[in-house]
C-alpha cells in the first residue's frame, strides 16, 4: 500500500505541477491582453480629460470663427485707395484730357483724347500700381478707351472667399 500511496502523492504533485504551469503558461499568454486593456483605459481616461480641460478653447475658437464669419466680409473688403489711384492716374495722364472715368470693384475704364493713346497705354502698363492695361474699345489716333485693374485689389479672391455660390 505504500508504494501505491506514494504514486499517488507523486501524481497529485505532477498534477499540482502541470496545473501550475498552464497557469503560468495562460497568464504569460494572457498578460499582452490585460497590459492592453489596461493601457486603453488609461488613454480612454486621459481622453476624456483632455476633452475637458479643452471645451473652453474650442468654444472661444468658435466664437471667434463665428464673429470671422459675420465680421469678415466687411473687414477684408478689398481697399480701392482712390485717392491714391486718383493722384496716380493724374500724373500719368498729365496734360492730357480725360472725357470719362469709372471706378468699379477694382476696374478703371477711362476715355479721352490724345495725341498719342498708345504713349498712355504704355505708361500705365509700366505702373506698378496698375495691372491689365489694354484698349477696351477700338482707338482712333486721338481718341482712347483703355480699361485697367488696381494691382493691389482682387476682388475675384474676395467673391470666392465670402460670397461662392456668387460668383
Amino acid at each position: 500500500g505504500s508504494l501505491a500511496i506514494s504514486r499517488k502523492a507523486q501524481r497529485g504533485r505532477q498534477f499540482k505541477l502541470a496545473a501550475a504551469v498552464l497557469a503560468g503558461i495562460l497568464l504569460v499568454v494572457a498578460l499582452p491582453f490585460i497590459t492592453q486593456t489596461l493601457e486603453l483605459q488609461m488613454a480612454t481616461a486621459r481622453l476624456d480629460s483632455n476633452r475637458a480641460m479643452s471645451a473652453e478653447a474650442h468654444e472661444d475658437q468658435a466664437v471667434v470663427v463665428d464673429f470671422e464669419n459675420r465680421w469678415g466680409p466687411i473687414n477684408d473688403f478689398p481697399n480701392q485707395d482712390v485717392a491714391t489711384a486718383m493722384f496716380r492716374l493724374q500724373e500719368v495722364l498729365a496734360g492730357e484730357q480725360l472725357s470719362s472715368l469709372e471706378l468699379s470693384e477694382g476696374l478703371i475704364r477711362i476715355q479721352g483724347t490724345s495725341s498719342d493713346p498708345q504713349a498712355i497705354l504704355q505708361r500705365l502698363e509700366q505702373d506698378p500700381m496698375f495691372t491689365e492695361v489694354v484698349f477696351s474699345r477700338a482707338t482712333s489716333n486721338t481718341r482712347y478707351y483703355i480699361d485697367l485693374r488696381l494691382a493691389t485689389v482682387n476682388f475675384e479672391a474676395y467673391m470666392v472667399r465670402y460670397f461662392p455660390d456668387k460668383t
